[in-house]
């Protein structure tokens, strides 16, 4: 994204057998330099860390995933969590998500974000829900939802086996603040390369 760059390193583990956890990622590293898009000019953050970040994740059972994070950015902390859990049983949609914040450091507060999701056809996903995101969250969030209220819309199409279009729109609500974004509309085109390359043979998994 454009909002800032980030230099330092990530491991990422994934050995559910032995961790419980099915993934857990940690990341040391420096974030800033809005005006400096050339990594080589930041190179030299190599040696300073400014932002650090723990992610566990899990399956619970074939319905439900979870997370959590942990991450610090110039000494603020900020909790995250999330559920996702499918309900094909309601008919009226497949899944919903459930996603929060709480900022504990700084100037403490709340955020979270609800969506559903239901497949409607082979070829059309559609999904929407609510965001309330803080006004003081700061410009590091997506684009699409930045800081405020807001109800939002989504239709995801497959064209082709490696072509998907999507279409988003959304709307600020009941905000006594000034926001960026009242209203956007999305329009994107994504074509995955991968399986193309798959059957040209250019990578190929050892056996």
């Amino acid at each position: 994204d454009n909002d800032a760059f980030i230099v330092g390193a990530r491991v990422s583990i994934k050995s559910p057998k032995r961790l419980f956890f099915d993934e857990i990622t940690g990341t040391l590293a420096y974030l800033g330099d809005v005006n400096e898009p050339d990594v080589f000019r930041r190179l030299d953050r190599l040696d300073e860390s400014n932002y650090h970040q723990v992610v566990v994740a899990k399956k619970i059972g074939k319905r439900a995933t979870v997370s959590g994070e942990f991450a610090s950015l110039s000494g603020i902390a900020t909790l995250r969590q999330a559920v996702q859990v499918k309900v094909p049983e309601l008919k009226v949609i497949d899944s919903v998500r459930f996603e929060n914040y709480q900022r504990v450091e700084g100037r403490k507060d709340y955020g979270y974000a609800i969506q559903v999701d239901k497949r409607v056809h082979k070829m059309l996903a559609l999904g929407g829900g609510f965001a309330d995101i803080d006004r003081y969250y700061g410009g590091l969030n997506g684009d699409r939802f930045n800081k405020g209220k807001r109800i939002f819309a989504q239709a995801k199409i497959d064209i082709l086996q490696s072509l998907e279009a999507e279409v988003f729109i959304q709307q600020a609500v009941a905000n006594g603040y000034s926001i960026s974004n009242d209203v956007r509309l999305d329009l994107v085109l994504t074509y995955d390369l991968l399986p193309d390359i798959r059957k040209l043979g250019i990578f190929r998994t050892p056996r």
